[in-house]
C-alpha cells in the first residue's frame, strides 16, 4: 500500500492532476490518498506527500508521526522561512523533491539534501485536443454568452478567486490595489475580445474558492461582458487539459497550474498570478518575460505580450522545454518510486 497526503477532494483540478500522476508511477500497486483530517496519518511507516504547496504549518502538523516521509513535488509557498517546517520533520524526511529551483538551492543552504524536478503534472503524457461544440460547452455555464464562438481562435483564461481581499482599514491599500489589478484586466479582456473568444477556466471550485466568482467580477467591468464565456462547473484535470489542447490561443493565467496545463500541451503562455510559485515556474522555464505578476502588470505589457503568441522562436521554446520537462519529471518520479519499498503499512 503506498500512502499518498495531498489537498485532494476539494475540486481543485492542480491537485486532482496530481492523483493521475501517482497512479500511473504507481500502477499495479494499491493506493491510499489521505486528505487533511482532524487528527494526524499516526504511525505509518511509509507516506508520500505532494504535491503541491503543503510545506505549511497545516499540513505538516498532520505528518509528525510518520516514521518515513516523502515530499515529493512539492514548493515553499512563502519563501526560505518555511524551510522550518521541514527542518521540524527532518529526522523522518527521506525524501525531498522541489518542484522550484530556489527553494532547492534555499533548503540545500540549510543542510537538506533537495533535489529539483519540474511540477509533477509534466510527467503526464501530452493530451489529445478534445474540441466541443458551443451547444455542450455552454451546459457548463449559468448565463450563455451572446458573442462567444465570433472569433476563429479561443483564449483560454484562468482565474483565481484565492485573491479576494475583504475591504477594512487594515486591508485598504492591498483591497485599492486589487480594485486597480481587477480595472485594469477587464480592459486587457476588452482588447483581446477584438482577436480571440474568451472561455474563462475555473481551477478551483471549492467553499473557500470559487474562481468563477472572480470570474464573474472582472467581466461586470468589462464593455462587452456579453462575449465571454465563464465555466462555473468544475472540470476535472484531463478534461481540462483537453480542452486546453483544443484550442489554439494563448493561456493567459492567475492560476498555477493553469500555466502547467498550458505548457504541458506546448501552449503560449502568460503569467498574470502574483504568487511565488507562479513566478518560480516563469523564471524556472526562462519565461520571464512572459510573467507579469501585480508589480509588473500593465495593459500596455500585456496586450504586447500576447501579440507574440504565434512567434515560432517562442513556441519552439515552449515545445522544447516541455519534451525535457517531461522526461525529467518522468525520470525522476521512476527513481523515486525504485526506492519506496515493494510494501507499505496501510492505514
Amino acid at each position: 500500500m503506498v500512502s499518498i497526503f495531498g489537498y485532494y477532494d476539494h475540486s481543485n483540478a492542480g491537485d486532482e492532476a496530481f492523483k493521475l500522476v501517482f497512479e500511473r508511477v504507481f500502477r499495479g500497486r494499491p493506493i491510499k490518498f489521505f486528505k487533511p483530517q482532524k487528527d494526524s496519518l499516526g504511525e505509518l511507516d511509509h507516506v508520500v506527500m505532494g504535491g503541491g504547496a503543503l510545506v505549511n504549518d497545516y499540513f505538516m502538523s498532520h505528518v509528525q508521526k510518520v516514521r518515513n516521509l516523502h515530499v515529493v513535488g512539492c514548493s515553499l509557498p512563502y519563501g526560505p522561512e518555511d524551510i522550518k517546517f521541514l527542518a521540524g520533520v527532518a529526522g523522518q524526511l527521506r525524501t525531498l523533491i522541489l518542484r522550484s529551483r530556489a527553494d532547492v538551492a534555499a533548503c540545500r543552504e540549510r543542510g537538506l539534501p533537495a533535489e529539483f524536478a519540474p511540477d509533477l503534472v509534466f510527467s503526464l503524457p501530452k493530451p489529445a485536443p478534445a474540441p466541443l461544440p458551443q451547444a455542450a460547452l455552454q451546459e457548463w455555464t449559468v448565463l450563455p454568452p451572446m458573442y462567444f464562438g465570433r472569433r476563429e481562435r479561443t483564449a483560454i483564461v484562468c482565474l483565481s478567486d484565492d485573491y479576494r481581499v475583504p475591504y477594512s482599514e487594515a486591508t485598504r491599500a492591498k483591497f485599492e490595489e486589487l480594485e486597480r489589478f481587477k480595472n485594469e484586466l477587464a480592459a486587457v479582456l476588452d482588447a483581446l475580445d477584438e482577436k480571440f473568444n474568451l472561455m474563462l477556466l475555473p481551477f478551483s471550485v471549492w467553499y473557500s474558492s470559487r474562481d468563477y466568482v472572480f470570474a464573474h467580477d472582472i467581466v461586470n467591468r468589462m464593455k462587452r461582458r456579453a462575449a465571454p464565456m465563464i465555466i462555473e462547473k468544475a472540470l476535472p484535470p484531463d478534461r481540462i487539459m483537453a480542452l486546453i489542447a483544443a484550442n489554439d490561443g494563448p493561456v493567459i493565467s492567475m492560476k498555477y497550474h493553469g500555466l502547467v496545463f498550458g505548457l504541458l500541451n506546448g501552449k503560449f503562455v502568460i503569467n498574470i498570478g502574483n504568487t511565488r510559485k507562479n513566478r518560480d515556474l516563469m523564471a524556472d522555464a526562462d519565461l520571464e518575460g512572459l510573467s507579469f505578476p501585480r508589480d509588473r502588470f500593465r495593459k500596455t505589457a500585456v496586450l504586447d505580450a500576447v501579440g507574440k503568441y504565434t512567434q515560432g522562436r517562442l513556441l519552439s521554446k515552449i515545445a522544447t522545454l516541455r519534451d525535457e520537462w517531461h522526461t525529467a519529471a518522468n525520470e525522476r518520479l521512476a527513481a523515486f518510486a525504485a526506492t519506496l519499498p515493494d510494501s507499505a503499512e496501510a492505514a
